[in-house]
């Protein structure tokens, strides 16, 4: 039987999305029986201690030495050491794992020559002003060295899929598409079951509008608050525009605006949110507002749809193949469309009604069993 290994050096708690993808992947493989190792800080887990490593990564809520990271990340080579001494050390542990053969699945960008490799979105070559630059040097060696050999590919929406084959002019059949899903937390909820949650947050059921995204550019927040601004007075008041996330990469500018609008109260900006109270934010909102630049799946946008909120995103890429439909899908680039679609939610109960339902249906075309289902076929192909 078929046993993949798996590189987990570089998951830190709070888990986002490359996180979340890779325990969900070994959580559901190992809740169908089937054999699953990894390597974690020099250590190889396998059956029930490393459910026990997953359950305690999803449930760890608190940073471990972020802000440091990113300072170490930024210096000249840091990155190219640290991975160096990481695959050094998962080659070794690696080396003592009987019986062989195993099939190593990349999922962070450490090994360009493993067996099957997860590329998540191809930002860095279509969207380069939304990295760093020290990251674009790296995803462009990573890349590189990629391009070289003929390994399996997984990508989380056919819209990456169609950009690698366009972009990196690599062969169809060396691509297989893999969605993701949301949790079975994501569900719709009644306002008795959310109040608790939301009025900690100042807020009221079904009376907001959210906005759930890193800050920094690619996620257009800029134009996602102009469209909201462009709401009448009346309809603000009664639904107020809520942001949830962290300061991202080039963020400064945009949270000094974020900052002054909520002190104006024209806006409620809640900063970083736990993935305990997630839930509650989405199936709260009146409407989900997501008009990224670009994604390589938009994780957020099933969640919200998951919960049975009524969304609005983006009509192009990854965000119109996650939606197919389901939300109001607008021009991000359009600040008149992004109102215009906002505020038929908020302002026609049938419309809100309709698309709430529509999200639901189409989120249920998701599940992480299918996502593990898919991913074995690729490493039975192999």
């Amino acid at each position: 039987m078929i046993k993949p290994i798996y590189n987990l050096n570089s998951i830190r708690p709070p888990i986002t999305g490359v996180g979340r993808y890779t325990l969900e992947l070994i959580n559901g493989q190992l809740t169908q029986n089937q054999p699953v190792v990894a390597v974690y800080q020099g250590k190889l887990y396998q059956g029930q201690t490393l459910k026990r490593l997953t359950k305690s990564l999803l449930e760890t809520t608190i940073s471990t030495n972020g802000n440091l990271r990113k300072l170490i990340g930024s210096l000249p080579f840091s990155r190219d050491i640290y991975h160096h001494l990481k695959k050094a050390e998962f080659r070794r542990i690696r080396s003592r794992i009987e019986p062989k053969p195993l099939i190593e699945h990349d999922v962070n960008y450490a090994n360009p020559n493993a067996d099957v490799i997860t590329l998540f979105d191809t930002s860095h070559i279509n969207a380069r002003s939304s990295h760093p630059r020290h990251r674009v040097t790296f995803l462009d060696r990573y890349f590189k060295q990629l391009l070289a050999n003929q390994r399996s590919i997984i990508t989380i929406s056919e819209a990456v899929k169609q950009e690698l084959i366009t972009h990196c002019s690599i062969e169809p059949e060396r691509i297989h598409v893999t969605p993701l899903a949301a949790d079975a937390n994501y569900h719709p909820r009644t306002e008795s079951s959310c109040s608790q949650r939301l009025i900690s947050y100042g807020i009221n059921y079904h009376q907001y509008v959210l906005s759930l995204a890193t800050v920094e550019p690619r996620k257009n927040l800029s134009r996602s608050i102009d469209a909201y601004l462009n709401l009448p007075p009346a309809t603000r008041q009664q639904f107020p525009l809520v942001i949830a996330g962290a300061p991202g990469w080039k963020s400064s500018s945009l949270m000094t605006r974020i900052n002054l609008l909520a002190e104006q109260g024209e806006i409620t900006y809640l900063g970083y949110v736990s993935e305990r109270d997630l839930p509650f934010l989405y199936a709260g909102s009146t409407v989900f507002l997501y008009p990224s630049l670009y994604e390589g799946f938009g994780l957020p946008l099933l969640e919200a749809m998951q919960s049975g909120s009524a969304c609005v995103t983006s009509n192009s890429g990854a965000l119109a193949e996650v939606s197919n439909g389901a939300a109001l899908e607008v021009d991000p680039t359009n600040v008149i469309d992004i109102t215009t679609a906002i505020s038929t939610l908020l302002t026609n109960p049938e419309s809100n009604a309709q698309h709430r339902q529509l999200a639901i249906d189409r989120a249920n075309h998701f599940s992480w069993s299918h996502t593990v289902e898919l991913t074995r076929a690729v490493y039975e192909s192999i």
